[in-house]
């Protein structure tokens, strides 16, 4: 009696047979399709005449470009992306620099017109004290 994982034909001598096993379907199925590609495969290379090897590498030359062009593409809008992430902040201090500086100017303006209003104030003041000082009083009218 044979004992251990073999079963069947490599246990009635048969070294080449593998051993059987429970495969699950879906292997099976992936396996068999895999097979038929190689076998198509195989038929293109062994028995295609020259025009089907020109008419293929044409094809393959298309789709090749597509595929080039695509991925260029890609990387473009992707480069592009980058730029503007990375610009986004210094975008976005310049942005805030000129809004301060707009309201930096405009408190200086006001402050500035505020200061020559007073200014005129203070002169205009000033002017009138003088000339009420300078001019005759009421007495002195009558002395002369």
């Amino acid at each position: 009696p044979t004992t251990g994982p073999l079963t069947g034909a490599a246990s009635a001598g048969k070294p080449d047979a593998p051993p059987k096993q429970n495969v699950p379907r879906a292997l099976h199925n992936i396996m068999d399709n895999i097979n038929s590609v190689m076998v198509g495969l195989e038929h293109i290379f062994i028995t295609a005449t020259p025009g089907q090897h020109q008419a293929a590498t044409k094809i393959t030359k298309l789709a090749r470009g597509f595929v080039k062009r695509r991925r260029y593409q890609k990387g473009l809008a992707a480069l592009r992306a980058y730029e503007e992430r990375q610009s986004h902040g210094m975008a976005r201090f310049f942005a805030n620099w000129l809004e301060d500086r707009r309201l930096i100017h405009s408190e200086v303006k006001a402050m500035t017109i505020t200061r020559d209003q007073k200014l005129c104030q203070s002169i205009l003041g000033a002017f009138a004290d003088h000339v009420w000082s300078v001019l005759p009083t009421r007495i002195n009218q009558r002395q002369r």
